[in-house]
């Protein structure tokens, strides 16, 4: 499940870069420098989709199944490539 924003930071990646393969990048290190911004994006938009969804139904007063073995690898991706997503516009939310 993608959203329509990592489809085109794949889309993206594939016009710069050639062929996008998601474990070909496990962590920031195994990634080059001139990639880890675009990566850091895809890698992030793509673990928050089903995280996402997931909350929603707790935000609701819905309750659903656990699913931590699921859901804590998709916090520690985001945890871990956070740092290298763009920050162009984190001046205008700093009062």
């Amino acid at each position: 499940m993608n959203s329509d924003y990592t489809i085109s930071r794949k889309r993206e990646y594939e016009r710069r870069f050639g062929p996008y393969n998601d474990d070909d990048f496990r962590s920031p290190e195994d990634c080059p420098e001139d990639r880890r911004e675009l990566v850091a994006e895809i890698k992030v938009s793509a673990a928050s989709v089903p995280l996402s969804d997931h909350l929603l139904d707790y935000a609701h007063g819905e309750y659903p199944m656990p699913l931590t073995e699921q859901l804590e690898p998709l916090f520690h991706k985001i945890i871990e490539w956070d740092r290298f997503l763009p920050r162009h516009n984190q001046a205008a939310l700093l009062p």
